[in-house]
């Protein structure tokens, strides 16, 4: 089985990229709880690839 590599990289206070091969994903909080809305925030992020596997 291949090696699978991912990062979380802290861009400001309230935004991260994730980078999993060539693709990257910026999340984010809602500007109403302090972040600038630059993605979805983790939490959703983590909903979505639950929901791609399954």
């Amino acid at each position: 089985m291949p090696t699978v590599h991912i990062t979380v990289d802290q861009m400001d206070h309230s935004s991260s990229r994730g980078q999993a091969g060539d693709h990257s994903h910026i999340m984010d909080r809602p500007e109403a709880k302090g972040g600038q809305n630059k993605g979805p925030m983790g939490g959703q992020t983590l909903l979505m690839g639950l929901g791609a596997v399954s």
